[in-house]
Order: C-alpha cells, then structure tokens, then sequence
C-alpha cells in the first residue's frame, strides 16, 4: 500500500470515528431529556397522589355524615344537594383512583424505561470514550505517518538532487573524454590519410653533406646557390628545413618517403597579444626541397608538397601524450629568442599551456612527390670536390700524421642512406605504430 493510500485509508477510518462520536453524544443527550420528562411524571404523580388521599379523606367525611341522624335543622333540599355533591365527590374519586393506577403503571414503565436509558447512556458514555481513545491514536499515527511521509519526501528530493548532481558529473566526463579522445582520433584519421598516400616508384638517393659554417635556413640557402645556382635563387623561404634545433615531430606512417610533422597551431598566447606562429604558415599547397639534420649532418630528402590537416582539426588540437612537450616548445621559444618581445612567457609556462590545452598544435603532411637528382648529383660533386681537396692536404707530409676523415670545421661529409629500419618506432595513443626522427623548420613570417 502507499502512502497515498494509506493516508486515504486513516481519513476515512477518522471520518467514521467522528460519526460515531457525535451519534453518541446526539444519544445522550435524548436520554437526558427523557429522564427531565421521568422526573416531571413522577411530580405529576406525587401530585395526583396527595389529591387522591384529600379526596378519600372527604370520601370518608360524607359517609360519616350519611351515618349520623338526619338533622332537623336541615332540610330535604339541603340534604338532595350533598346527597349529589357527595356521587360528584365519589365519582370523581373513582376517577382519581383509575387515574392513579394509571400513573402509577406509567411510572412503573417509566423507572424500567430510566433504568433501560440509564444502562444505554453508561453505554454511550464508555462507547463514547473509546472512541475518543481510538481518535486520539488514529490522529497519533496519522501525525506519525505523516512525519514519515514529510521525512521520505525531503529524502526523496535529495535523492533528485544527488542524481541530478551524479547525471552533471557523468555529463562533465563524459564531456572530458570526448574531448581528450578528439585529438586521437584526428591524429588517426590524419595516419590514414597519410598512409594512404601514393608511393614514389623512382629510387631516392638521398645525399647527406655538411655546411662550411654555421648551420641555418640562410646559410644552407647560400650554399645551394653557390653549389646548385637556380632561378628563382634559393632563399630560406623557397625550401624546407628542420634543423636539430628547431625541433619537432616527424611520424613515418608505414613509408620512408611521406612524413607528418608536428607543430605549434598559430594562436595568441593566453591573456596575451603575443603570437605564436606554425613554422608553415603559407606554406599549405606549396611544393619546396625537404632538407633534414638527424645525425649532425644535413640530408636532401627530395621534393615535398605541404599538405594541411585543418578539415580534420581546424582550430588546432591538443598535444598528443604521445609527442614530448619540449619538442614543440622548443620550437616556440626559439621564435620568442630570434624575435625577443616584452612580456614573452617563460619555458616553463609554455610547457604547461601545451601539457593542459590552452595552446594548440597542428600536423602538416609531407608528401613525396619527387626528387630533383640534378640537385642530387650537384651536392654529390660538391661532396666529392670537398673530399678530394682534404685528401690531398693529408698527403703533404707536415710532421705528425693525422687520421683521415672529417675536419673540425664539418667542410666534410659522408654519404648516408637512412633505411626506414634504423628509425626508431614510436606507438601512439591510438595503437598505431610510426617512426620518430627530430625534424623542425625555422621560418619566421
């Protein structure tokens, strides 16, 4: 039963009660007025009785006159007229006498009929009272299960609030998981696409070499227009090169010819007007010659096209847990110390907005499609003329011999082909397995 129910079910039971109640008291008090009437009749008795005893008492007067010797001094009309007063008195005796027994029968029936109302009305009195008693308690309990009902409805509304609270909780993680699962699942779409690329049929001979100075965009733009002169000439914004410093992240997807590369999403800095910039900002649909440094030299990789993933994230994604911060911080900061700014924040801040999300990163594809092996051949003479003249210094005899090979100033190199076996595999979040190499660019808009 509910409590509805149950609270339905006392009402009614109270409402009978109460009926009841006042029945009894409606019954009482007719007894009452019965018994005022009993004692009204018994008056009216007394009465009849005292006027019965005076008229037997005249009854008794009138014989003894008849009894006594007619007098002489009254005469036969005096004596016809007591003669018929005293019939009137006997016959209005008789009639006290009927009427007497009569009253006294009714009072008979009336002291049976107040002894009868009195047994009723102690009757009703006790009925009466536990009827009370029965009231009072229905009202006891009815006030019990209605604390009750008052004390499940308050647990009941802080059962919705916590539920409601629980559901906002599930809400918020379920909000949060999607949202840390984004960037793994763009990731993986972008490792689809890549692997899906077509692959180059030609073999690529890739030329490693060294610069003469210090190693830079510009300088290794200087070097190929004096080894490999072109028009338009070669500036540091007509190719692509990721030096060991300026480091970010390549992934080979299953290939040794695509890559995707790892770097900052071009954004303002929290609470800030500072800018960070992608390394290939204007450079989507552009196709530049890839040069690398994975190992301290510096290694043509072939002609790349860079493509965009911002249909897969378009304002940017989280870093990967997968990618270490510091290789897109450095990239950063090394913009911050080319281009020194008031109010640059420090290394350490730059990592934890990557770390939490407040700042961005994007994947830029680079795609093989093909290989200048007029360029090729020219860095190789360049190599060889360089190796050439150092071995004929080496001859010279100049006290102490040295061991050959690379000078102190890197004006030479050896030729290194990178199989896809010795890169190092990297498993990301998504299961997918990638090679990892050190890869960044350094143009600044």
């Amino acid at each position: 039963m509910t409590s509805s129910d149950q609270r339905s079910t006392d009402s009614l039971q109270i409402s009978v009660l109460t009926k009841a109640l006042e029945d009894a008291q409606n019954r009482v008090a007719v007894l009452e007025q019965q018994v005022k009437n009993l004692e009204q009749l018994e008056t009216e008795n007394s009465r009849l009785t005292k006027q019965n005893h005076d008229y037997k008492d005249r009854s008794i007067v009138i014989k003894n006159e008849e009894q006594v010797p007619k007098l002489a001094l009254l005469d036969s009309g005096d004596v016809k007229e007591l003669q018929a007063k005293a019939q009137r008195l006997e016959a209005e005796l008789t009639e006290s006498r009927d009427k007497l027994a009569k009253l006294e029968t009714e009072q008979l029936e009336s002291k049976e009929t107040a002894q009868k109302l009195a047994q009723e009305l102690k009757e009703a009195n006790s009925r009466s009272e536990s009827l009370s008693l029965d009231l009072d308690t229905v009202k006891a309990e009815l006030s019990a299960l209605t604390a009750k009902y008052q004390k499940a409805k308050s647990k009941k509304k802080e059962a919705e609030s916590d539920l409601q609270s629980l559901r906002e909780k599930v809400e918020g993680l379920e909000a949060t998981i999607a949202e840390n699962q984004k960037p793994v699942t763009a990731l993986a779409r972008i490792q689809t696409h890549l692997q899906l690329l077509p692959r180059l049929s030609q073999k690529i001979d890739r030329i490693s070499f060294k610069l003469p100075n210090k190693v830079s965009a510009a300088a290794l733009a200087d070097y190929l227009e004096r080894v490999a002169p072109r028009d338009p000439i070669w500036t540091e914004h007509s190719l692509i090169f990721l030096p060991v410093g300026y480091t970010s992240l390549s992934a080979q997807c299953c290939s040794d010819q695509h890559f995707l590369v790892c770097v900052p999403f071009t954004q303002k800095i929290p609470n800030s007007s500072i800018l960070v910039r992608s390394p290939f900002k204007n450079r989507t649909g552009q196709t530049q010659e890839l040069f690398t440094m994975p190992n301290g030299q510096i290694l043509y990789m072939g002609t790349y096209e860079c493509i965009g993933t911002k249909e897969y994230a378009p304002t940017g994604m989280k870093l990967p847990a997968a990618i270490p911060v510091k290789n897109i911080v450095n990239v950063v900061h090394s913009q911050f110390l080319q281009h020194p700014k008031q109010g640059v924040p420090s290394y350490q801040q730059l990592c934890k907005w990557y770390e939490s999300g407040e700042l961005s990163v994007e994947f830029i594809i680079l795609k093989s499609v093909g290989f200048d092996a007029e360029l090729a051949q020219a860095l190789k003479k360049e190599k060889q003329r360089h190796h050439s003249q150092h071995a004929g210094k080496k001859r010279k005899p100049q006290g102490k011999a040295q061991r050959p090979g690379p000078s102190r100033d890197g004006s030479e190199g050896s030729e290194i082909t990178e199989p896809p076996s010795k890169r190092r595999k990297m498993t990301t979040r998504d299961g997918s397995c990638s090679t990892r190499t050190s890869l960044s660019s350094d143009e600044e808009d």
